[in-house]
C-alpha cells in the first residue's frame, strides 16, 4: 500500500472511530505515519466537524453527500435534456417515487421499518454468542471484544454508535434481546428518525401532475427564452456509478 493510499486509510478511520478513546488511538497512528504535516493538518481542522467522537449531535448513519450522487445517477437520461424538459422530467420522477413509497409504507407493520428492521435483526445475530451481566437498574455489560457497558436510561453504550447514530448498536440490541426478549419494544430505544411514521410524514405530501397547456410556451420570442449555461465538458470519461462511503454499510 501506497504512502498516501495508508494515510487516507487512516484518516478515515479517525473520522469513523465512534469513541473518544479510539479517536485518540486512531490520531496517533495517522501522525506516526504522516509525521508532522499529518499533526499540521489535523491541528487545522476542527474535529467537531467532521469526527463521530466529537460530533455534537447525531449523524444517522450518514458521513458524506453520498445521497446527493445517488440522485444524480437516478436522473441520469433526463441530464442531457433542456431545461424545461428536465424539470418536467425530475418532477414526473419524483412524483411516482413518492407515490410509490407513500403505498409502500402503507403496509408496513413493524415500527421501523423493513430495511432498518433487517439491520437490528443481524445486530441480534451478532451478539447472540455474548454474554450480558447486569450492573445495576438500566446498566448492563456485555462480554464481547472488547467488552462495553451499555446504559439503557441514559441511552449510551461505551463504544459510542447508539449515540452519534441513533440506532442501537449490536451491544444495545443484544441487551434488549436478552432482558426484553421482544424486538418491537426494542423500537423505543430507537431514534423517531428510523421509526415508520416519520418516513410516512416525509412523503405524505404530493406532488399534482401539471397539465400541458399551464406550461408557457418558452419557444415564442426571446425576451422569455433560456438558454444553456456556458460549461465546458471536463475532460475524461465521466463517472457514471456512485462510489461508496469507506464506512457505509451495504
Amino acid at each position: 500500500m501506497g504512502f498516501r493510499n495508508k494515510l487516507v486509510k487512516l484518516f478515515n478511520k479517525i473520522a469513523y472511530a465512534p469513541s473518544v478513546a479510539s479517536y485518540n488511538v486512531c490520531v496517533a497512528k495517522f501522525c506516526d505515519h504522516g509525521e508532522a504535516k499529518a499533526k499540521t493538518f489535523l491541528a487545522s481542522v476542527p474535529k467537531e466537524h467532521w469526527t463521530n467522537a466529537y460530533f455534537k449531535g447525531k449523524r444517522y448513519g450518514k458521513m458524506s453527500s453520498s445521497a446527493i450522487e445517488s440522485f444524480n445517477n437516478w436522473v441520469l437520461e433526463a441530464q442531457c435534456m433542456p431545461v424545461m424538459n428536465l424539470v418536467d422530467c425530475l418532477r414526473s420522477k419524483i412524483m411516482v417515487q413518492m407515490s410509490k413509497r407513500r403505498e409502500d409504507s402503507a403496509t408496513w407493520i413493524s415500527k421501523i421499518g423493513p430495511v432498518m428492521d433487517a439491520k437490528l435483526k443481524k445486530r441480534i445475530e451478532k451478539g447472540r454468542a455474548w454474554r450480558v451481566q447486569k450492573s445495576s437498574t438500566g446498566v448492563y455489560e456485555v462480554k464481547s471484544m472488547p467488552a462495553v457497558v451499555v446504559d439503557l436510561e441514559e441511552g449510551t453504550c461505551s463504544c459510542g454508535s447508539w449515540q452519534y447514530n441513533g440506532f442501537v448498536c449490536a451491544h444495545v440490541a443484544t441487551v434488549l434481546a436478552k432482558t426484553c426478549g421482544e424486538e418491537e419494544s426494542m423500537a423505543d430505544y430507537i431514534d423517531p428518525f428510523y421509526h415508520v411514521v416519520a418516513y410516512q410524514q416525509t412523503y405524505e405530501d404530493k406532488i399534482h401532475p401539471v397539465l400541458a397547456m399551464d406550461i408557457p410556451d418558452f419557444t415564442q420570442g426571446t425576451a422569455r427564452e433560456i438558454k444553456p449555461p456556458r460549461n465546458r465538458r471536463p475532460p475524461g470519461r465521466p463517472c457514471l456509478k456512485r462510489i461508496r462511503s469507506r464506512g457505509e454499510e451495504n
